[in-house]
């Protein structure tokens, strides 16, 4: 029925986004981006000869050579002179970095690198994963049903396993099944992505339901098969007025 949350037990599978459905988008835009804004050139700094920062380096200035700007070409330039000093490269990579997030770039590299800043913020009790007091009741009666859990995030696997790891909920981690992310999955706006999740779950799409903030995301997983919930947290992005999905005002609207 429009407008009205569907019971949770008929499904093998409820799978939820983050932003907007069990985490404040304040968290996200107020706490964790310009965290790892403020943090970068330091983090950098001090990790720089570590492999996986070098592997992050280097993907930034490949995903740099496909974009136009002052801060991309300074990084493309400057890696690909072998005498270039670490202290001028590591500016151009900041640069980069500041760009693509005041840009609110979803990239790949960007989130790689994003998630081993909050790796160490995480680790030194400087961030805390924010959840709502609704979700973690909802998702132990879901599983006691037999449901079984699943994130789908555009942030990546390794993001999503900080904020609820490192939650102010406790570690949540053991209540999920699997995560699943834009490299696993694809584009959350693209009905292929939620097909190849539930073939990946081996479940049928009818049996999976959907839990996102976002209309555009509720059409493609709808368009795919499967069943899905509005969420219409506080400081969520206005729904259009005469959308047919079925809305919860929390996670405990949503009966099972």
């Amino acid at each position: 029925m429009a407008n009205e949350a569907k019971s949770a037990a008929k499904y093998k599978a409820v799978i939820t986004d983050i932003e907007g459905t069990t985490t404040p988008i304040s968290f996200v835009k107020d706490i964790l981006f310009p965290f790892a804004r403020a943090h970068v050139a330091s983090f950098l700094e001090k990790s720089w000869d570590q492999p996986s920062v070098q592997a992050h380096v280097k993907a930034l200035a490949e995903f740099a050579q496909q974009e136009k700007g002052v801060e991309a070409e300074s990084l493309v330039t400057l890696s690909q002179e072998p005498d270039a000093a670490p202290s001028e490269l590591r500016t151009a990579v900041v640069a980069f970095v500041h760009f693509l997030i005041d840009h609110d770039r979803k990239v790949t590299p960007l989130k790689a690198l994003q998630g081993d800043i909050w790796l160490s913020g995480y680790q030194s009790g400087e961030l805390q994963g924010q959840v709502f007091d609704d979700v973690v009741p909802a998702l132990k009666s879901w599983a006691e049903k037999n449901c079984q859990l699943y994130v789908y995030s555009s942030g990546s696997i390794a993001a999503q396993k900080l904020l609820f790891g490192y939650s102010n909920q406790g570690d949540l981690l053991p209540m999920f099944s699997g995560h699943f992310d834009l490299t696993t999955a694809g584009d959350k706006k693209e009905a292929s992505s939620y097909q190849k999740i539930a073939k990946n779950l081996d479940v049928s799409l009818s049996d999976c339901l959907f839990l996102t903030d976002l209309h555009a995301e509720a059409v493609a997983a709808t368009e795919a098969g499967m069943d899905v919930v509005l969420l219409l947290r506080q400081g969520n992005a206005t729904l259009p007025p005469k959308h047919s999905f079925a809305t919860a005002a929390d996670f405990s609207a949503i009966q099972i």
